[in-house]
């Protein structure tokens, strides 16, 4: 089982595991979980490998992208809201945090069902959308 924080303060449980099964990259990066949930990343975040190295991955800047393409495939063990950051863990030891933005929407996570989430600018306010956002 999968420790899934989907809504802020709101903790789940997902049955069985999911992996990165999809990246699709434009002005942003698009995450797509074999289980149907996916997670857009609009602006610059940061990823820490096993080791403890981390570095800032901008979707914007094609060259920074190999810390996740090193990822499809892998397990994710555990995503988490706090407040306006988005965290995610993957099983190989792997860890992405996004924060706000000052003028983008920075990152937004959809669900399989429900509503998503997001983070909004420039108060980096974190907000729900309705069934009809769901990207």
């Amino acid at each position: 089982m999968v420790a899934d924080t989907v809504m802020p303060g709101v903790e789940t449980a997902v049955e069985g595991a999911h992996s990165l099964g999809f990246i699709g990259v434009d002005f942003r990066l698009e995450l797509r979980f074999t289980d149907g949930s996916g997670v857009q990343l609009e602006s610059a975040f940061t990823v820490t490998d096993r080791s403890g190295g981390s570095v800032v991955v901008d979707p914007e800047r094609k060259d920074s992208l190999l810390p996740i393409l090193r990822l499809f495939g892998t397990e994710l063990v555990r995503r988490s809201v706090e407040g306006d950051t988005l965290t995610l863990v993957f099983a190989e030891g792997a860890t992405l945090v996004a924060g706000p933005d000052a003028e983008f929407e920075s990152w937004h996570v959809s669900e399989p069902k429900g509503r998503p989430v997001r983070v909004d600018p420039p108060t980096g306010r974190t907000s729900t959308g309705t069934e009809g956002d769901r990207g």
